[in-house]
């Protein structure tokens, strides 16, 4: 089914964008709540095979969008730096912007909502774009370095093209990738360099207008930067000690709702984002459930699984470190 005169007030066609390989339990959750709260907006799934299934609206092949010089120049010249994360699965997380921009020119949409598939959304997207419609993209802060493109409006096709031009041009050109590395260092050596960091860098060299969202504003209603993310809020702690605290929230009407921890005031969170294994939480929200000892078992069950995987990392992690890093740890204290 199509939307052909969905989103006219923005001044154009807006829609709702999820960019996702492989059938992940979580995607259809995803795709199933955006619908549920914005029934008329066009909802495209860009995936491949395995989840054409769970396309609510339209659905788009990754691999049959045509791909711009400078969306195969960042291919060609993608180099991985970033300690935590698979070379495929964070190259993915760039190049996803590159086919954003495809998706919005075969689909016609003028603004979009590109919306992670580990996100919830708990409002009216259109209603939302209007209110920053102001602005070119809007996104969410996450530190100094680093902005959260979890739930962004595009509110200007031009300015994800100057984006993703700035991306293949940081990658083809060393001195550049040099800068953001410095910008992004962490411990023993390390760099991080993400799509989070590439935003924060176009942000603050872009001549469009960028609205930066903060994590904890004094508004009534926000988006939810991540649902481990407590400070300020009220947390829920059923197994202290073996599984992260996480936001303590209800639902009600359709919407969600966080409480401020100094005062206990509800607040509307727009969207909830579920990092990592929190997405298991992700269908008994979309059901309205509320948490407690066995949101948190299903939690301890995932954490004990993951074992394995997180000690091999951090051996290879350390094997692959500088013996000279290496020697320096384990050298005894003067």
């Amino acid at each position: 089914m199509t939307h052909a005169a969905a989103g006219q007030g923005l001044g154009g066609r807006f829609g709702i964008v999820v960019v996702h390989r492989s059938a992940s339990p979580y995607l259809a959750v995803c795709l199933q709540q955006a619908r549920r709260c914005n029934p008329g907006v066009p909802i495209v799934l860009a995936g491949d095979a395995s989840n054409e299934a769970l396309a609510v609206d339209r659905f788009v092949a990754i691999d049959a969008l045509p791909r711009s010089d400078a969306h195969r120049r960042f291919l060609q010249d993608y180099r991985h730096h970033s300690p935590s994360q698979s070379l495929e699965w964070e190259r993915f997380c760039i190049e996803r912007w590159f086919v954003l921009l495809a998706v919005m020119e075969r689909e016609g949409l003028d603004q979009v909502l590109a919306l992670d598939s580990d996100v919830l959304l708990f409002c009216d997207a259109r209603q939302e774009a209007l209110r920053c419609s102001r602005y070119a993209v809007a996104l969410s802060h996450w530190d100094e370095q680093r902005a959260l493109p979890h739930c962004t409006y595009i509110q200007a096709r031009a300015a994800l093209e100057e984006f993703c031009r700035e991306v293949s041009r940081t990658y083809a050109s060393g001195s550049r990738l040099a800068e953001l590395m410095a910008r992004n260092s962490k411990q023993h050596g390390r760099h991080w360099i993400s799509d989070m960091s590439l935003w924060r860098a176009w942000c603050r060299s872009t001549g469009h207008a960028v609205l930066i969202r903060e994590r904890l504003p004094a508004d009534d209603a926000l988006y939810d930067s991540c649902i481990e993310h407590v400070r300020g809020f009220e947390a829920v702690r059923p197994l202290p000690l073996l599984v992260r605290p996480w936001k303590r929230l209800v639902f009600e009407q359709g919407q969600a709702y966080g409480f401020r921890r100094a005062n206990g005031q509800r607040v509307r969170l727009l969207c909830v984002h579920y990092h990592g294994r929190f997405k298991v939480l992700m269908a008994r929200h979309a059901r309205g459930q509320r948490d407690g000892l066995l949101a948190g078992l299903l939690l301890l069950r995932l954490k004990l699984a993951d074992l394995p995987l997180k000690l091999a990392r951090l051996l290879g992690s350390r094997l692959r470190r500088p013996p000279a890093l290496r020697r320096d740890r384990s050298a005894p204290a003067p």
